[in-house]
C-alpha cells in the first residue's frame, strides 16, 4: 500500500501566498488545558516564523472572557484567527461565535461541527447513516433503577464502558466488568458529567487516524497506536502520558477501512478544519470506530504532528495546511 507525503498534497503556491496575511493566534488559558495551549501556541508560533508568516498573539485567560474591546479591535485587525482553544471554552462556543460575528475566518473547524462532534450519541447516529461500524451502545435510562440482565443481553456482553454523552479528553469515562458492577455504577452515575450512555467493550488495539484538509482533498495520517498499561480503554488516565506508535505492522485492509471510516465521518459531520477519529482493530482484524475530535490537539507532540513527522512530513506542512483551513472556508 503506497501513500502520499503531506508535502505532496498541498499547493506549491501556498506557503508564499500564506506570508502576505497577517495572521493573530489567539491564546485562551484555562486551569485544566493551561499546558496543552501554551505548547500548542510556541509551536505554533515558532513555525510560522520559521515559514516566514506574520503572527502575533493574544494570550487571554478564560477569566477575560467575553472579550474586551481591545481584544475584538486586535482580531478586527487582522486577515486570519488560528485559535488555540481546549476543554469548556470550545465546548461552549463563546470563541467561535465571537469570530463568526466580527467576520473573522479562522483556522479549524465551525462551531456547529465542534459542538456535532462532542455530542457522542449524535456521533453514534452519523456512523450508522455512514454505514461505518462502531460499539453497540444504550442510553440509560432517568431512572435509577435497571434490568442489568436485559441491558447486558441487549449489547451482548458482561464488560461495558459508561460514557457522559458531552465531555472531551476521555473525562468521567469508566470501565466496568461483570453485570454486578454494571449494576452498582448505575445508581451512582457522577452527575457532574451529565447523561450516560453504556457501549458493549470490544477488546483490540487501539488506533487514531487524523484528517488533514490540504490542497489536493482530504490527506489521512497513517494510523498511530495507543499504548498503555495502565487501562484497557481509552480514559482519562490512560490519556495522561500514552504511548504512541507508527503502527507499520497492520495490514493494508485494516489501514485502509480507517482512512475509509475516518474521511466518511469526517465528511458526514462537515468538517472544514483538522480531525482525528479512534479505532479499535480485533484480534479477527474487525475495525471498529470509537469517536471523531473537532478540535485537535495540534502541538508538535500531539498525535496527528507525531503520525506526520514519523511518516518523514515536517511540522511546519501540518502548520500550513492547518492555517489554510480558514481561508478554505472565507472562499
Amino acid at each position: 500500500m503506497t501513500l502520499h507525503r503531506l508535502a505532496e498534497c498541498l499547493d506549491k503556491g501556498l506557503r508564499s501566498r500564506l506570508r502576505t496575511v497577517r495572521v493573530g493566534l489567539l491564546t485562551i488559558l484555562t486551569d485544566s488545558s493551561k499546558e496543552i495551549v501554551t505548547r500548542t501556541a510556541m509551536d505554533l508560533l515558532l513555525a510560522f516564523r520559521e515559514l516566514d508568516i506574520r503572527a502575533h498573539e493574544l494570550r487571554l485567560t478564560d477569566k477575560e472572557l467575553p472579550l474586551s474591546r481591545e481584544a475584538t479591535d486586535f482580531l478586527s485587525s487582522i486577515d486570519v484567527v488560528c485559535k488555540v482553544v481546549h476543554g469548556y471554552i470550545n465546548r461552549v462556543g463563546i470563541i467561535q461565535s465571537t469570530l463568526d460575528l466580527l467576520r473573522r475566518p479562522y483556522a479549524g473547524n465551525s462551531l456547529k461541527t465542534d459542538l456535532f462532534s462532542q455530542n457522542k450519541l449524535f456521533v453514534k447516529a452519523v456512523m450508522r447513516e455512514a454505514g461505518i461500524p462502531t460499539p453497540r451502545h444504550l442510553v440509560l435510562p432517568e431512572q435509577r433503577t435497571y434490568d442489568v440482565d436485559a441491558l447486558a443481553g441487549r449489547l451482548g456482553s458482561d464488560r461495558f464502558v459508561f460514557k457522559p454523552v458531552e465531555t472531551n479528553s476521555s473525562i468521567g469515562i469508566r470501565y466496568l466488568a461483570g453485570r454486578d458492577k454494571f449494576a452498582a455504577f448505575c445508581e451512582e452515575l457522577p452527575k457532574e458529567f451529565g447523561e450516560y450512555f453504556v457501549e458493549e467493550f470490544v477488546p483490540g488495539r487501539v488506533y487514531t487516524v487524523g484528517i488533514v484538509p490540504a490542497s489536493r482533498g482530504l490527506y489521512a495520517t497513517y494510523p498511530l497506536e495507543y499504548i498503555s498499561n495502565t487501562s484497557p480503554i481509552m480514559d482519562c488516565i490512560w490519556k495522561r502520558d500514552p504511548q504512541r506508535v507508527l503502527a507499520r505492522h497492520l495490514p493494508d485492509r485494516a489501514v485502509e477501512l480507517m482512512h475509509d471510516y475516518a474521511e466518511r465521518l469526517h465528511r458526514f459531520i462537515g468538517a472544514e478544519g483538522i480531525t482525528r477519529s479512534d479505532f479499535i482493530v480485533t484480534d479477527e482484524g474487525k475495525v471498529v470506530a470509537l469517536e471523531i475530535n473537532t478540535n485537535v490537539g495540534l502541538s508538535s507532540s500531539h498525535d496527528v504532528a507525531t503520525a506526520i513527522t514519523a511518516y518523514g512530513d515536517s511540522y511546519n506542512d501540518l502548520a500550513i495546511a492547518h492555517l489554510n483551513t480558514a481561508f478554505r472556508k472565507a472562499i
